[in-house]
């Protein structure tokens, strides 16, 4: 071979060999053009809410923040609520014990009964309630006994008086007088009449019947009017408040009327063993405003 062509063939290597660093240069600016283009790109997209490309890499704490964006955002469904529930009251049933009313829960009330109840008129307990009582009234008279005075001097019945004055509230409780001195089919007889005439006096009336409270236990073995006549009497009391629809106090059960053997306390009636003073009616009359049914 020619030295010549040895020459050539030595610089045309060498030629090839010098391309190399150049295709890389060449490669790289293309590559970091193309990564700069990318990145504005990007940079763009962030800044444009109509890209059509957003990366979505949220940190846990932002994505903390999304999720509760998005459930404050959630429109709330009152279903999913606990809700309270209503008591419902039902007749016949002792009213279970409720929020405690104001005194002047009584002011358009009205007590019906015997000389317990003249109790509350004598020691002022409910001085704005109308108290249609008398002593020694029993169940056999109240519906015909004209007693009441009325504001025109008028002298009528307790049925009368309430058709005329229309209170919201009518509590009742008589009995005492009959129990355990009268055949009891009698007193139930008679107390029905009686309420068939209340409710048609004040028929938009709510009418509380009240069961009796206890005897003390000198009382209860010295004379008819025994514990035992009192509780069979408070249970047909019970039935008359489901029959005739209305609701029933179990004021036999007013914490202090009874001791550890269910009589009534000898400190309370320390007499007769069947009245008592001023602090047991306000404990009456406290027992009352627990023991409410709802307004309507």
């Amino acid at each position: 071979m020619r030295p010549d062509k040895k020459v050539y063939i030595r610089s045309r290597r060498k030629n090839k060999y010098w391309m190399v660093p150049v295709l890389a240069l060449c490669f790289a600016g293309i590559l970091s053009f193309a990564v700069a283009w990318a990145w504005q790109s990007y940079q763009q997209s962030l800044q444009d809410p109509n890209a059509s490309f957003v990366p979505n890499i949220p940190s846990s704490s932002s994505s903390s923040e999304s999720s509760q964006e998005e459930s404050s955002s959630v429109p709330e469904d009152s279903s999913s609520e606990p809700v309270e529930p209503t008591w419902v009251p039902e007749y016949g049933v002792p009213i279970p014990e409720s929020a405690r009313v104001d005194r002047s829960y009584f002011d358009d009330a009205a007590f019906v009964g015997d000389s317990l109840t003249t109790g509350l008129q004598l020691y002022d307990i409910a001085p704005n309630a109308a108290v249609y009582a008398q002593t020694g009234l029993s169940v056999f008279q109240v519906r015909t006994k004209e007693f009441v005075e009325m504001d025109d001097g008028s002298v009528v019945t307790i049925a009368e008086a309430l058709r005329r004055t229309q209170p919201k509230k009518v509590y009742i409780m008589l009995g005492t007088n009959e129990a355990g001195q009268i055949e009891l089919s009698s007193y139930v007889n008679s107390m029905s009449a009686f309420l068939d005439q209340i409710k048609e006096a004040c028929p938009n009336s709510t009418i509380y019947l009240q069961t009796l409270f206890p005897v003390t236990k000198k009382r209860s073995e010295s004379s008819l009017t025994t514990l035992t006549a009192i509780q069979e009497f408070n249970v047909e009391l019970e039935k008359l408040a489901k029959e005739k629809e209305l609701y029933l106090v179990d004021t036999y059960s007013t914490p202090g009327f009874t001791d550890e053997e269910g009589y009534l306390p000898d400190e309370a009636s320390p007499v007769d063993g069947v009245h008592f003073g001023a602090a047991y009616y306000n404990k009456w009359i406290d027992y009352l405003r627990t023991h409410t049914v709802p307004e309507g």
